[in-house]
């Protein structure tokens, strides 16, 4: 799966600026991947063995974290024959106004679907709106954590996160195939170690 995503270009090493302003020598791009179907049926298999091993994830609602989250939690639910919300990034200001699209029944138990994970921010906001709506929200599931602290972030809200890998797993795992060269690998582990 990582030397896929290397290949297809949604990982990439060098110097790079995060949305947060954040100067990175890594950058990660999973919205890419349902452009590549071989990639994203892999992907997609992975995210909903993670699932799987949630405790009665059979009785969940999925919900997708705009904008990534959302086709991933699309295709999970459609492979696991679960149901699918999402939460806007903000209310509507037209037709019902809603925030929460899809079928949510205050006390249903939410599996949050996020592509990546740095500071967590993102689940957070749509856990505060589900939880504000009366669902009970306990696992978010990610293709990687970035290992800088969203982890922990999350813990305190009591939330299990579950990824497929972490950023450092990933850096090494392209230098052990030989696509990532040993400076490199240096310079990214530094990088997540003085931000954990």
């Amino acid at each position: 799966m990582v030397d896929k995503l290397y290949e297809i270009g949604a990982v990439k090493f060098g110097d790079f600026t995060w949305v947060s302003g954040t100067q990175a020598p890594y950058y990660v791009d999973l919205r890419i991947v349902p452009s590549f179907p071989d990639a994203f049926s892999e992907l997609i298999s992975a995210l909903s063995n993670l699932v799987k091993s949630i405790p009665n994830y059979e009785n969940c609602i999925l919900a997708g974290v705009p904008t990534a989250g959302i086709s991933f939690a699309t295709a999970v639910a459609r492979e696991l024959s679960l149901p699918m919300i999402y939460v806007r990034k903000q209310e509507k200001d037209h037709g019902t106004q809603k925030m929460i699209e899809g079928v949510l029944e205050a006390g249903q138990e939410v599996i949050i679907i996020e592509d990546l994970v740095s500071k967590g921010g993102s689940i957070l906001k749509t856990v505060e709106t589900l939880r504000g709506s009366g669902a009970t929200v306990s696992h978010a599931v990610a293709t990687l954590d970035h290992g800088v602290g969203g982890k922990q972030n999350l813990e305190e809200k009591q939330i299990q996160l579950h990824t497929i890998t972490t950023t450092i797993d990933l850096a090494s795992q392209l230098n052990k195939s030989g696509k990532l060269p040993d400076s490199q690998l240096k310079t990214v582990k530094e990088f997540v170690n003085d931000r954990d």
